[in-house]
């Protein structure tokens, strides 16, 4: 209400300071550095936009990922195709909502083929660590870069990165 003791009309939005909690800018400073080569992180991604249902489906299973969101998602330089998806867990994720929510998004994910990996919230990441986990993730674990191939380029001849190139 109003001071006048009218109902007002306007929503009551207000801007977020931030995208992400401080824990998860920290990780994601260290994601970027031990993957930036090759994917761009995204966060806060929203599930719907990685995971799809069929209409006749969306009742039952499409609102089931409608409001939620992965922390990072990993996306091929030079492309739109997600490679994976990162969730950082912090200590709410051993409350039994969030561990029901995590076994959905685990299963979910591994249902439609989208690698998701979960890293634990520490004071301290190993960009090593990171780049090795998520290599393993991968599909087949078989995934590695080659310096010796010349980095993509755009239409302009700008570098897009060094691309991953499946190894037999």
């Amino acid at each position: 209400m109003s001071r006048n003791g009218r109902r007002n009309k306007s929503p009551p939005y207000r801007r977020q300071k931030y995208l992400c909690t401080a824990a998860e800018w920290r990780f994601c400073q260290k994601l970027e550095e031990a993957v930036g080569d090759r994917f761009t992180v995204m966060m806060q991604v929203r599930v719907g936009a990685l995971l799809t249902v069929p209409p006749e489906q969306w009742e039952r299973w499409g609102r089931r990922v409608a409001q939620k969101s992965f922390d990072f998602a990993l996306v091929t330089r030079g492309s739109s195709r997600v490679a994976a998806v990162v969730e950082l867990d912090d200590k709410t994720h051993l409350l039994p909502g969030r561990r029901n929510r995590d076994k959905f998004l685990d299963d979910a994910c591994r249902r439609a083929g989208l690698p998701l990996i979960r890293f634990k919230t520490a004071r301290r990441y190993s960009v090593d660590v990171i780049r090795e986990t998520v290599k393993t993730h991968l599909p087949n674990g078989a995934v590695e870069v080659r310096p010796s191939d010349p980095p993509a380029t755009d239409a302009s001849g700008k570098p897009l990165g060094w691309l991953w190139k499946r190894v037999r």
